[in-house]
């Protein structure tokens, strides 16, 4: 009873803002908050009543001023929900910019739609869309809404602002909870905490937000800025689909998942004698993780299911046997099942595919971060991690979204925090061969091979994988030289060996070198790969994150014509720094020039004092590769 007259009391409030509603004229907001801003949050109030394990209220009032059309995204109103998340009171309203009321929204002109993401056969996930068409700025959106959650395993993050150049006048998230209920969180940046107000069997935490100035867009800056603030929250305790869990610590939500998983391993009996015949005779068993591996990428085919324990349970084994296709936790569960029908043990991990993932809190448990699934085969040499949704990838080969990222591995005791092992800069490799015959005219005859292998073959990959028209025109746009003609380009994957993938290009191109008199002026840049100066910033904020950790290997022999010399050869250059390693050397050999580039760039997260080095550094680079050969003609 406590907590329920707590909730009504939380709701009339809320009730008494949608009556009275805050003056939305623009002439109310402070200029601080105009200045550099495309949209500005009026008020956003988001309150959160956790009522046990298994049900959940979230009640939003949010009202937004449009400054201008790059403000536009800041006004969409998009809620999605499910079976398991119901939407209800919504009203959506606005405002001219001196606050008057223009127009209610009606129910029949918010949008329906399933949240189908072009993959998935089947998802009942839908979302509810309205966009404001308003012809004169500035204008305001207010709308409201509630979501019940019948269960739920993670509880909505609370991000007020998640754009750029998007200021906040008020903002506040009040979670309200019973002692039933054990909550955690988490708010970024360092001290922002909450009020803590403590009832007779009830709680309450709020956040709030006043006068939040517009944060400006960064190069270089995590995809997550740190300067957001933001609110995890995660229950100890949860119920979902008639499933329960704890969360309490990464062990414990392991088990859960293990239990997701009992009983859907069981393969047919024709397809365990299948497994016997690909793996009789094969020495080891790597061989035999591998050669099932690939009878895995050759049945089946990815696909998206959103389904089954909120899309946290995979179908079985003998369903996707039958149907030669899954989703990456059923191919997962299908290949661990594969390996164990082979007497070897392999295991279902959980983990993220992004190459810019978020921060990842080892002490914050919670439903947050992961958003895929690969499988660990233990074999006598090592553990070998296998991206499960890939028909081309070799096995082991985990892909720049996934390796060095953390995973939860689940045994049947629990959960397992480890990282999948991350791809070094040396095994990530770019190599391109660059052969050029120059002419008297300027013109010029090109041969260009390019390598694609480690971290960088998934690039590789995606460029194989396309039509030959598409490939044309993709290296059209790469060749960055002047009047140019491709003659005939090949694109190749070799599996064998070291895996990688080779294009061979031969080109010509009428103004290759400029000519000045009687002399040739010749680029000795490979095209299309030229290194960015990173904008220049009067004071960096953010941290730089730098999330490609690779290398480029480059050769070109440049052929000049006979009766030329060499006027003016380039300058070398060598340069070490922490965001990577730079070597360009000129040599001469007959009638060639030869250049020989390497690029190392390292991987991590800068503090914004080293912006200025950074920066120095590409500018270092950049300059000595607009550097130019000069031929002079000897009579």
């Amino acid at each position: 009873m406590q907590l329920n007259r707590f909730l009504f009391s939380c709701f009339f409030i809320m009730a008494v803002k949608l009556v009275i509603a805050q003056e939305l004229a623009l002439n109310l907001v402070p200029d601080s908050l105009k200045l550099n801003a495309n949209a500005i949050i009026r008020y956003y109030d988001n309150t959160t009543v956790v009522e046990s394990t298994t049900s959940m209220k979230i009640q939003v009032h949010k009202a937004v001023t449009i400054l201008n059309r790059n403000g536009e995204e800041a006004g969409l109103f998009i809620i999605g929900y499910d079976n398991h998340i119901i939407p209800s009171g919504i009203s959506i309203r606005i405002y001219d910019a001196e606050g008057k009321l223009l127009r209610k929204i009606r129910s029949d002109e918010i949008k329906d739609y399933s949240a189908y993401d072009g993959m998935s056969i089947y998802t009942d996930n839908r979302v509810k869309f309205y966009r404001p068409v308003v012809r004169k700025y500035p204008y305001s959106i207010e709308f409201s809404y509630t979501l019940h959650f019948k269960g739920y395993v993670g509880i909505p993050a609370w991000a007020p602002v998640t754009s750029f150049n998007t200021s906040i006048e008020h903002a506040a998230l009040r979670l309200k909870y019973s002692d039933q209920v054990n909550l955690r969180y988490k708010s970024l940046p360092e001290g922002f905490d909450p009020l803590k107000e403590d009832f007779k069997n009830d709680h309450s935490l709020t956040w709030e937000l006043r006068s939040l100035i517009p944060f400006k867009p960064e190069s270089y800056m995590p995809e997550d800025p740190e300067i957001w603030p933001r609110v995890f929250l995660s229950p100890d305790k949860f119920g979902y689909d008639g499933s329960e869990g704890d969360l309490s610590n990464w062990n414990s939500y392991g088990r859960w998942i293990a239990s997701l998983l009992e009983n859907r391993q069981e393969l047919p009996e024709e397809t365990k004698n299948k497994v016997a015949e690909i793996t009789n005779g094969l020495p080891d068993d790597y061989l035999k993780a591998e050669a099932l591996y690939r009878y895995l990428q050759e049945r089946m085919r990815y696909v998206s299911i959103q389904y089954g324990v909120g899309g946290f349970q995979p179908f079985s084994a003998k369903d996707v046997d039958k149907w030669n296709y899954g989703d990456c936790k059923a191919l997962t569960n299908y290949y661990v099942a594969l390996l164990k029908a082979a007497g070897i043990r392999g295991l279902y991990a959980v983990t993220v595919s992004d190459e810019g993932m978020p921060r990842f809190f080892e002490d914050f448990p919670a439903n947050i971060y992961f958003n895929h699934v690969v499988a660990a085969a233990l074999l006598d040499r090592d553990t070998v991690w296998a991206e499960c949704t890939s028909s081309y990838f070799p096995f082991g080969f985990m892909g720049p979204s996934t390796a060095g990222n953390p995973a939860l591995v689940i045994l049947p005791e629990g959960g397992k925090l480890l990282k999948i092992p991350k791809i070094n800069a040396n095994e990530s490799n770019l190599t391109r061969i660059l052969k050029v015959d120059v002419f008297t005219d300027g013109s010029s005859k090109l041969k260009l091979c390019n390598r694609f292998t480690g971290g960088k073959l998934p690039d590789g990959l995606k460029e194989w994988m396309e039509s030959p028209d598409v490939q044309k025109n993709n290296l059209y746009k790469n060749l960055d030289y002047r009047d140019i003609r491709i003659d005939n380009f090949v694109w190749d994957y070799k599996r064998e060996g070291i895996p990688m993938v080779v294009m061979n290009a031969d080109f010509s191109c009428n103004r290759f070198a400029s000519v000045a008199g009687d002399r040739l002026i010749v680029p000795t840049l490979i095209p299309g790969y030229s290194n960015k100066i990173p904008d220049a910033e009067d004071k960096r904020i953010n941290p730089i994150q730098l999330s490609d950790e690779s290398s480029d290997f480059d050769t070109i022999s440049i052929s000049y014509p006979s009766g030329y010399q060499i006027e003016q050869l380039p300058e070398n250059l060598s340069v070490k720094s922490e965001f990577g390693d730079y070597t360009l050397n000129f040599s001469v050999q007959n009638d060639n020039v030869i250049i020989t580039r390497y690029l190392k760039r390292e991987k991590g997260l800068f503090p914004p004092e080293k912006y200025i080095d950074f920066r120095e550094f590409y500018k270092t680079i950049n300059k000595a590769e607009r550097q130019k050969l000069v031929l002079k003609f000897q009579e």
